[in-house]
């Protein structure tokens, strides 16, 4: 019986992959990276496999009616592929955040929010 070995780890638009030598894949272990401070109500981080949108608990508590809302319209956009809440203050969201997603992801929160404070 063959073992199983690691034939080739390559770097793609949305991480690593580690390819084995029975054909099977999976992304490459990343390092547990603390929470960015908050410092409003939506925060971006961007990771190996796309972005995270961190959301402060206001809105979590006070608006979790939009949450789904929200992720059903950031897979409308093209650079989107997928889209996942944790049920919790993070959405991890596959793809790019271009300058002009950023800036639309706050403009749509701002047009549902009052007095929403945007953060980095």
């Amino acid at each position: 019986m063959d073992e199983k070995r690691i034939v080739m780890i390559s770097e793609g638009p949305y991480g690593g992959s580690i390819l084995y030598s029975d054909g099977s894949t999976e992304p490459v272990p990343s390092e547990d990276v603390p929470p960015p401070p908050l410092v409003g109500d939506i925060n971006f981080e961007e990771t190996g496999a796309g972005f995270e949108v961190w959301l402060s608990d206001r809105i979590v508590r006070d608006h979790e009616d939009l949450l789904d809302a929200f992720g059903d319209w950031l897979l409308e956009q093209p650079e989107i592929v997928r889209v996942v809440h944790d049920g919790d203050n993070i959405v991890m969201v596959g793809g790019v955040l271009s300058e002009p997603l950023r800036t639309t992801v706050k403009e749509w929160w701002a047009s549902r929010v009052g007095r929403l404070k945007l953060g980095g």
